[in-house]
This record gives C-alpha cells, sequence and structure tokens, in this order.
C-alpha cells in the first residue's frame, strides 16, 4: 500500500517537472520569430495631449551592430526618433553607418525617420498590438540586419523593461 502511494506521488512530481519545462518554453517562439536576444534598454510608455501612447526607451549599448548612448522614441506624429551620443553603427550601409556616426560625435542628437516606403535599404515598422518595433538595414552586398524591440505593457509614466532582439536576413 505504501509503495503504490509512493509510486504516485513520483509519478505525479514528474510530471510537475515536465509541465514546469513546458511553460519556461513559452519564450522560445519569441527568439525564433525575433532572432536571438541582444540586449535591453530602460522604456517608459508616456502619454501625450490626445490619449496616444506613445514610448521612450534608452540604453548604453556595446554590440556588434551598435555601440554608444542609444535611444529610441516613437513620437505623436508617427515618426521615430533614432537618438544617440558617440554611436557607431555596423549595418553595412556606408552612407547610415558615417552619417550617425559624424552626427553623434560628442553630442546627443536625434535623427527624425518617417516611414513612406516599406522594403527599401532602412525600415521601421511599429506595432501597436505587439508593442514591438522592427528595425530593418538592407545592405547591398551583406546580410539584411534586423533589430526588434520588444516593449513590457505598462501604464503611462512607468518605467518598463525593453528587450532587444537581433536577427539577421536573407
Amino acid at each position: 500500500m505504501m509503495t503504490a502511494y509512493i509510486g504516485k506521488i513520483v509519478v505525479i512530481f514528474f510530471l510537475c517537472l515536465q509541465l514546469c519545462s513546458c511553460i519556461t518554453n513559452i519564450d522560445a517562439p519569441v527568439s525564433s520569430i525575433y532572432g536571438e536576444p541582444y540586449f535591453t534598454m530602460d522604456c517608459i510608455w508616456r502619454s501625450h495631449g490626445d490619449g496616444e501612447t506613445l514610448w521612450w526607451c534608452m540604453e548604453e549599448v556595446e554590440t556588434d551592430l551598435v555601440t554608444g548612448f542609444l535611444g529610441l522614441e516613437l513620437l505623436e506624429d508617427g515618426r521615430l526618433a533614432f537618438c544617440g551620443e558617440d554611436l557607431l553603427l555596423n549595418t553595412g550601409h556606408a552612407l547610415h553607418d558615417n552619417l550617425v556616426s559624424a552626427l553623434t560625435e560628442g553630442q546627443f542628437i536625434c535623427i527624425l525617420n518617417s516611414e513612406t516606403e516599406l522594403g527599401n535599404e532602412f525600415d521601421w515598422i511599429w506595432s501597436k498590438e505587439d508593442k514591438t518595433l522592427q528595425i530593418i538595414w538592407r545592405p547591398e552586398e551583406e546580410v539584411h540586419k534586423q533589430l526588434t524591440l520588444v516593449i513590457d505593457s505598462g501604464i503611462s509614466v512607468t518605467d518598463v523593461i525593453g528587450r532587444m532582439y537581433y536577427k539577421e536576413l536573407n
């Protein structure tokens, strides 16, 4: 009687372990969709006068693709502010890389981008539903580089984490 009871406990224990291991794999699809975890950013949701909720993220980063103090902000008018100080880009686009480096050398500056045509050499796409920003560089002679920022949910004026993922595309 006691061995049957212990046997049931062992079976329940192993079932719990398996269920827990399945739960920890919930994040796996995020990496398969957006790429490998790259870095995190401190973000804040902001509320402006018209009630539209926007965000600002910033972080000192040091990666193969971008190095320096990086700030990203989605503006009320639908433009993306790509901001920073002492930024070094390695996207494969000499014009983009050199321009950003020259403009941010020794000073904090924002470069405002409006997306009017998808599929060109530089795209950014904001998905309000998924709270994701995708930035894609498409150099002609190299693999395409995609950064995806996934921002945690939060109410206005709350600090949240933004997780940046990196993926190369053919």
